[in-house]
């Protein structure tokens, strides 16, 4: 760090230096940047063919808007900015600048179909201020315009200011031990430097979910944050690549990117007129479809749009009429009530639940219809969204325990807290206000009946939301019932939180130590204690653990088990945040199919997970951000392909068809020749030889008619033999995974079992006759039997599984 002046020497050398250069095009990007921030952020860079007219002297031109209008509580310059046309001329050039001047204005000023009030000049070479008062009285008499000059000194010390000078170190190449400190200036929190930086940079270039996901932070900071309200048109700018369906972006992307910029435009901004189209279309698709997460979401922006509208925002110039938010109120109503008459509480109490929410929220909406808008602007309050961790919050990286991705579970305090909290008491509500009180008491009131049964149901926001609403509704029949069934509620999800943290941290001690059953127990009840809505991420960390402290003790089936159910149940959650987990998790699944030397069931799961990665996580094969797991994915891949291209050419043709063409396997192929260099020309017997001491069955064990799956604890040895049909191995996987977690059990009971072969062949369906779902065979040396399981359709009873 230096001081500011020393900081405006460099600068404006540099900036001298660019003169000798030529650099005028990178000049007229300088002066782009700091017009956004010290003119008007209505601004753009002005171009046009030589043959046309060139830009008329117009470096830099507004568009249509006005800033003052879009962002009155925003502090320093755009607080300040001019709604009125402005231009911005640059140069280079050192001799004759007050001619270059009046020559720009000549251009500048006819050219205008809307007459320009206000022009600056950029130029690097100081002009006197004498001759700069002159020339601005000249274009006043001449033109009617307001002239303003920057010069190079001017720029420099524009540049070094703390919203700025990161135009100075992009352009101009100010390092950053000389990015002067900013006294009495709280800085923005690193984690949001470093990704305003990198979406400037255009680092943030696909269109996924992963990537909205990894925008959307910054936006929400810069929504909610006065010391850098400055930075959300750019915000807005990267969160508007998403809406581009001609660059790939799927429909469920672009909806998600139209609600945060509708929050973003409505919160930070204060304007409905931009938004108006885009909150029409969300709440119409979310009405049209099943999805939870848009209806929450729908139900949030139309809240939101309903109270701007109730505190007069852009009364004079929105279109949206209180009728039109009514009728879209009664869509969402009527989907939310055909959606729980077809949800049978039984089987899916926590479907049934958040529709039970959904269904009280909007009943506790304005009336719309009844709704007439005050005439004086008031600060806005916050309702509580349901969508994601709050903006910024830094998660604990996954701690590498063995070889691996082995995951310490993370602190879910983030996850426990909304993305906005809120403290606005609702005591200026009149109940009358509101859609239907009498109908959300009961709603409510059948929620919490249901929370007990319900434990992955987030009951943090709902409890939020009512304590929002306590002045309202604290009259009503049934709120002391809803009141304490929700603090009941709070209670077990608290209590279970701190617990679970505290065997998250005894877990890994054991896990360090080199005692997994100790750490599996403890994993075991963290993953309970976690067990709850707000808490999920928590959980699912947990169930990675535990498949790696199996993995660990060759347990590979267990370990399988429990990633890919980590990844399902990611899959299906409606947190955006957890949509890295689906893809961490089935690298992880991938890996324990490797280790059990299912080769050819790897190379499927490792399509499965490129393509998770490239849809769900953000910069997905950055090995810098995640080196870890995708050396796992790339060792186990670059290994199979090897192997197979070594000793049994005939599979290498099967394995790529597995991988699929996602274009991940262009680099592989590359890996492969390393590879091939590291194991050397190792013969096959000794290569069966090192792959039976390292791994947990045969590489390729699953390419011939029948499988065999063998792994061993408490003194026996297990074999189990299956026909190498879909069907008949995930039965024998859920059966192998079942005994090795049971005898993980089993150990902390210190059995007495005798050293013996366990040999088990499976078949699937119904036994013949009369004989039994399992049949033993007389045996001297070890036991040996047949089992007949359930093969998994679709519509059986998943639990009835899993017990069988």
């Amino acid at each position: 760090m230096t001081n500011p002046p020393a900081a405006e020497k460099f600068i404006h050398f540099q900036l001298k230096q660019m003169s000798s250069r030529n650099e005028h095009h990178r000049f007229e990007e300088i002066c782009f940047r700091v017009a956004r921030r010290r003119i008007s952020n209505n601004v753009k860079l002005a171009t046009g063919p030589v043959s046309a007219g060139g830009d008329q002297g117009r470096d830099v031109e507004s568009f249509v808007t006005w800033l003052p209008e879009q962002q009155p509580h925003a502090k320093g310059f755009v607080g300040r900015a001019s709604a009125k046309p402005v231009v911005v001329a640059c140069t280079l050039q050192k001799d004759g600048l007050p001619t270059k001047v009046k020559d720009d204005l000549a251009k500048i000023c006819p050219s205008a179909d809307v007459p320009v009030k206000y022009v600056t000049f950029c130029s690097v070479v100081p002009i006197p201020a004498a001759k700069q008062h002159e020339l601005e009285q000249w274009a006043r008499d001449t033109y009617d315009v307001t002239l303003e000059i920057f010069d190079g000194i001017t720029l420099a010390s524009m540049l070094a200011e703390s919203d700025l000078v990161w135009v100075a170190q992009e352009y101009l190449e100010l390092p950053s031990s000389m990015v002067p400190d900013y006294p009495g200036e709280e800085p923005p929190p690193e984690w949001y430097r470093d990704l305003l930086g990198r979406c400037r940079r255009g680092e943030v270039t696909a269109l996924t979910p992963g990537d909205l996901a990894q925008v959307r932070p910054g936006l929400r900071h810069a929504t909610h944050d006065n010391g850098v309200k400055a930075d959300l048109p750019e915000w807005l700018g990267f969160m508007a690549r998403f809406l581009d369906p001609s660059a790939g972006v799927s429909d469920e992307v672009g909806m998600r990117a139209r609600y945060e910029i509708a929050v973003a435009h409505i919160r930070g901004l204060e304007s409905l007129t931009a938004v108006e189209t885009p909150i029409r279309d969300f709440v119409r698709h979310a009405a049209a479809s099943a999805s939870l997460a848009l209806l929450e979401d729908a139900q949030v922006l139309l809240m939101y749009f309903g109270g701007a509208m109730a505190h007069g925002v852009d009364e004079d110039t929105r279109t949206v009429t209180p009728h039109e938010l009514a009728n879209m109120h009664s869509e969402l109503v009527n989907t939310v009530a055909s959606l729980r008459a077809a949800t049978d509480s039984a089987t899916h109490p926590v479907r049934y639940a958040r529709l039970l929410q959904l269904d009280a929220l909007l009943a506790l909406h304005p009336a719309y219809s009844r709704m007439t808008a005050p005439g004086q602007p008031a600060e806005l309050a916050d309702p509580v969204e349901t969508d994601g961790p709050p903006a910024g919050d830094e998660t604990t990286p996954l701690t590498q325990a063995t070889r691996g991705a082995a995951d310490q579970p993370l602190d879910v305090e983030a996850d426990e807290e909304g993305e906005y909290d809120d403290d606005t008491e609702a005591d200026f509500i009149d109940p009358s206000w509101l859609a239907d009180v009498e109908r959300a008491m009961l709603l409510l009131g059948e929620l919490v009946d249901l929370l007990p049964q319900v434990p992955a149901f987030p009951v943090e926001t709902l409890s939020r939301q009512f304590d929002l609403l306590v002045p309202v509704l604290v009259d009503e029949p049934g709120y002391d019932k809803v009141r304490d069934g929700l603090d009941a509620a709070m209670e077990r999800l608290e209590g279970d939180a701190a617990a679970a943290h505290r065997c998250r941290d005894r877990a890994m001690k054991f896990f360090n130590l080199g005692r997994p059953f100790d750490a599996l127990r403890e994993f075991h009840a963290a993953k309970a204690k976690w067990w709850h809505g707000d808490t999920l991420r928590g959980s699912l960390l947990a169930m990675r653990m535990i498949a790696q402290t199996y993995s660990s003790i060759g347990m590979t089936l267990a370990a399988k088990q429990y990633r890919l159910t980590a990844a399902s149940l990611a899959m299906t959650s409606d947190k955006d945040d957890l949509h890295e987990v689906v893809a961490d998790a089935l690298v992880e699944g991938m890996d324990a199919a490797y280790q059990q030397g299912a080769w050819l069931d790897a190379a499927g799961l490792a399509q499965m997970a490129v393509i998770a990665r490239n849809a769900l996580v953000a910069d997905a094969f950055d090995y810098e951000k995640h080196k870890d797991i995708l050396q796992i994915l790339d060792f186990d891949m670059a290994t199979c392909v090897h192997v197979a291209r070594q000793y049994w050419p005939s599979l290498e043709h099967v394995l790529l068809t597995a991988l699929g063409s996602t274009g991940w396997e262009d680099g592989l192929l590359a890996l492969v020749e390393e590879t091939k260099k590291a194991y050397g020309d190792c013969h096959e017997s000794a290569f069966l030889g090192e792959a039976d001491r390292d791994l947990c069955g045969t590489p390729f064990g699953d390419a011939g008619p029948m499988r065999t799956i063998t792994f061993a604890g408490l003194g026996t040895r297990w074999y189990v033999e299956v026909a190498n049909e879909r069907l008949a191995v995930l039965a024998a996987e859920r059966f192998c995974a079942a005994a090795q977690i049971l005898l993980c059990e089993l150990v902390d009971l210190d059995p007495l079992l005798v050293p013996q072969d366990v040999r088990i062949a499976i078949r699937i369906g119904k036994p013949l006759g009369t004989e039994e779902r399992i049949h033993i065979k007389p045996s001297n040396t070890g036991l040996e039997c047949k089992v007949f399981l359930t093969p998994y359709a679709e519509g059986h009873n998943r639990e009835a599984l899993e017990f069988e």
